[in-house]
């Protein structure tokens, strides 16, 4: 029988799903038309989504080292009001493999930049590995084999040692052990 968190996380999984498909509907209905890239070129490249008070909501595929400008060039955001739109300094760093770039409309109808991660459960749909340093425990109980008891096992080593250095690291933890450790590769990171 599930627990109320695996419940919780397996309904989040399923409405970051159907978000992710109707946003993917949404940007084949614009204008302008994104073909999803393909396999070598989304190694390549990061994985961002717009949203927020943006025209064209929707996960970008743009390449390594791009910045939020970047992405509001590519979606047409920045060229239908470039005037309203502020963009602090700090946001014209690269972006990294599941950053949300966030349009914000004041009340005084000026546009800025919120710049933040997608949440944990659309990362882990897009492929895009959670970073075992700082997910929570619920972030990874969305890990498959990794269940609450394991997640907060993990959570307590983490603070133990204060960082993870590298996955293997994680043998440290009870009960994850080889084959386990490599099952849990394709979804974690220790960055």
């Amino acid at each position: 029988m599930l627990t109320g968190r695996q419940q919780t996380g397996g309904i989040t999984l399923l409405v970051v799903c159907l978000l992710s498909i109707l946003g993917a509907v949404a940007l084949t209905s614009g204008e302008k038309k994104t073909a999803d890239p393909s396999p070598e070129t989304r190694s390549s490249s990061l994985e961002i989504r717009l949203a927020g008070d943006a025209r064209r909501h929707g996960v970008y595929f743009v390449p390594a080292g791009s910045t939020a400008f970047d992405v509001l060039k590519r979606s047409g955001e920045w060229d239908n009001d470039p005037h309203r739109i502020s963009l602090p300094a700090g946001l014209l760093r690269p972006l990294n493999r599941g950053d949300l770039v966030q349009v914000v409309t004041a009340p005084d109808g000026k546009r800025w930049i919120r710049l933040s991660q997608m949440p944990a459960a659309e990362r882990m749909t897009l492929g895009i590995p959670l970073d075992v340093n700082t997910a929570s425990v619920e972030e990874l109980t969305l890990v498959p084999g990794i269940g609450p008891k394991t997640a907060f096992l993990i959570v307590r080593e983490r603070d133990r040692r204060k960082v993870f250095h590298a996955l293997e690291e994680l043998a440290a933890v009870p009960g994850i052990k080889g084959k386990r450790l490599e099952g849990l590769r394709p979804y974690l990171t220790a960055d």
